[in-house]
């Protein structure tokens, strides 16, 4: 039932059925991935207490983008993208050293919390205030 499940799983399921409906019913290559690292972003950074399954949701969108990409790169087109935090048209090479911060930083809170049941909120000295809206931006 929707009434005893904390909020935030229930956005979690919202969020990850949109991406879901997105890319099945549409599969625009150039604006699929920013969709899937933008819920990513969302989900991780508004979220106040993140859980070890939260976590691994957060990845598995960042990876799915990342696998996206990597089976476009041949066709030399860009990304519409907000990886640096704001709207731009990202070459694949730039949109994929974005994202693969992003994933490089989330596998290593997930690396500091292998003993962790998955529903156990991770630490905030673990998170260490880690944003992924702002980790490209220079």
């Amino acid at each position: 039932s929707l009434k005893t499940k904390p909020k935030i799983v229930i956005y979690t399921k919202l969020l990850t059925d949109s991406v879901k409906a997105h890319t099945s019913a549409t599969h625009p290559e150039y604006s699929t991935p920013n969709l899937k690292l933008f819920c990513a972003s969302l989900l991780w950074d508004m979220n106040p207490k993140i859980t070890v399954n939260e976590a691994r949701i957060v990845l598995n969108l960042l990876n799915e983008a990342r696998d996206t990409v990597k089976n476009t790169r041949q066709k030399n087109f860009g990304i519409y993208s907000n990886a640096k935090f704001f709207t731009e048209i990202q070459s694949v090479n730039d949109f994929m050293y974005c994202i693969l911060q992003k994933i490089l930083a989330v596998t290593k809170v997930l690396e500091n919390c292998k003993t962790l049941h998955e529903n156990y909120p991770i630490r905030s000295d673990t998170l260490n205030c880690l944003k992924l809206m702002l980790i490209n931006i220079k």
